[in-house]
């Protein structure tokens, strides 16, 4: 039986997400101090972030040569894997909104 919050196709919001490691205002000054000349180790390390972090958000071509390597690597899909992503996102929205089971 599925949770009744998958039914009701629930978002988590750009400040839940847990995937985000920089809020909107970050990136933005992350760009405009990128373009007035302050290096990708710095923002780094002022942010406490990876260095590809910066690049993805500042490198106009980093997306693309990372998209063209993820498709030479030929990346199959991980179905026991996702299985278990997708258990711990039910469960950090659980979290989120204090959510129940729909039928228990």
């Amino acid at each position: 039986m599925p949770y009744w919050f998958e039914i009701a196709k629930l978002r988590v919001g750009k400040e839940r997400d847990k995937r985000r490691v920089l809020t909107d205002a970050q990136i933005e000054k992350i760009i405009f101090l990128r373009n007035s000349g302050v290096s990708i180790r710095k923002l780094a390390k002022m942010f406490k972030v990876d260095r590809n972090t910066i690049k993805w958000h500042t490198d106009a071509n980093f997306k693309r040569r990372y998209y063209e390597k993820v498709r030479k690597l030929n990346w199959k899909y991980e179905k026991e894997k996702h299985k278990i992503v997708m258990k711990n996102y039910r469960e950090h929205l659980k979290e989120i909104y204090g959510l129940k089971r729909m039928y228990e």
